[in-house]
């Protein structure tokens, strides 16, 4: 059965907001897993001797197993986290368009965290209205993308289909990006992007 998705979007570019309706439908995700087990087999064997008049029993010897240590696979990396799979979206997004791709931008992060965790306090779905000042120096322009959603998968989709977002997304004058997700205490993610350039 699904669960119909809380969603929520807005798009800002400078000044400017967009507020969207969201799609209706949520999607669904699964997941797999497996597990391998092997065994080993220990063989023991003993030998015995005979001449004519005299009997000999040779010491039994006893093999012990044969086991080849080897080291275990190395653990599988870490899956990419959400803010990790929202820029490989936007890169691929703007590759496709035949824009530069954008960097991971710590400052911008920084203020895309912080912003996520004033939605969540807040619960409330709106732009950063102190954005335009606190945006690091050598940036001459920047966006924001903002959304909720009880399915963090789908944001990147949501934004993308989403024609304010993705101008934002697809801006060439933008170099950098700041992504955040923050999953509030009911299960909802709330998310921020902050395009500089």
């Amino acid at each position: 059965m699904l669960a119909a998705a809380l969603v929520a979007l807005a798009a800002c570019a400078g000044n400017e907001l967009n507020v969207v309706d969201p799609p209706a439908d949520p999607g669904v995700v699964g997941l797999s897993a497996s597990t391998t087990t092997s065994s080993s087999t220990t063989t023991t064997s003993t030998t015995t001797s005979t001449t004519s008049t005299t009997t000999t029993t040779a010491p039994t010897t006893t093999t012990a197993p044969t086991t080849t240590t080897e080291a275990p696979p190395p653990p599988p990396p870490p899956p990419p986290t959400l803010e990790d799979r929202s820029l490989a979206f936007v890169n691929e997004k703007r590759s496709e368009d035949g824009s530069g791709g954008l960097e991971m931008d710590p400052e911008l992060v920084a203020l895309a965290e912080a912003w996520a965790q004033e939605l969540v306090r807040s619960q409330d779905l709106h732009h950063n209205p102190n954005l335009n000042d606190q945006i690091p120096d050598g940036f001459n322009t920047w966006g924001e993308n903002v959304a909720f959603s009880s399915v963090a998968e789908q944001i990147d989709d949501l934004w993308w289909n989403s024609d304010g977002h993705r101008a934002n997304i697809l801006n060439p004058a933008f170099t950098s990006l700041g992504v955040a997700f923050t999953e509030d205490d009911s299960g909802t993610t709330w998310a921020v992007q902050v395009f500089a350039g």
